[in-house]
């Protein structure tokens, strides 16, 4: 009988990661591989970003009422500090008040867009033009990341090192910023006011 032969050692496989990315009141999650390189990553959130339609400039939270609706506390409120009323939309069904020569919206459309409440708010999306716009960031405090210095990722060879290298584990924080926009790293932590 031949000599048994022992089983070469396999790698243990490693389990993928998901981490958050995190800027002013936004969060992305996105899943890595513990061999991916913080290069890797920033690709991977820039390709999010740019899929999901893009990123807002400004992306202040919205605070909540009780019922779950946004508050907004200053919309009904004119220049003196009077209530204003808002009227609210109707519509004609009347198919015989085509009064207008153009035919290029129908009367519908028309009305939706005269008695549209939507304001131009000037935090419309942008995508980005490419990966270098963005610019990450690791707390330097794991346990109390939204209270601790942010240390921004800079060396080239720091870029190539590996997720396991940077002990980075399920669920943490690496920060992001735009790099072609003068802000610093800005994150609100998430609360839930009773």
């Amino acid at each position: 009988m031949p000599p048994r032969q022992s089983k070469p050692k396999s790698k243990s496989k490693q389990l993928p990661i998901i981490l958050k990315f995190k800027r002013q009141s936004q969060t992305i999650f996105i899943q890595f591989q513990q061999t991916s390189t913080l290069n890797q990553l920033k690709l991977s959130l820039f390709e999010t970003i740019n899929r999901s339609g893009g990123l807002k400039i400004v992306n202040d939270p919205i605070q909540l009422t009780d019922d779950g609706d946004p508050l907004d506390d200053d919309d009904d409120i004119d220049e003196d500090g009077q209530d204003i009323d808002i009227p609210k939309p109707s519509f004609d069904v009347n198919s015989d008040s085509d009064d207008d020569d153009d035919d290029d919206a129908s009367d519908e459309e028309k009305k939706l867009k005269q008695t549209s409440t939507e304001k131009p708010t000037g935090k419309g999306k942008v995508k980005l033009e490419n990966v270098d716009q963005l610019v990450l960031g690791l707390p330097s405090d794991k346990f109390d990341a939204y209270n601790c210095k942010i240390l921004k990722i800079t060396d080239d060879d720091y870029i190539e090192k590996k997720l396991q290298d940077l002990n980075l584990k399920d669920f943490d924080i690496i920060f992001f910023k735009l790099g072609n926009v003068d802000e610093d790293f800005k994150v609100y932590k998430p609360e839930v006011e009773e």
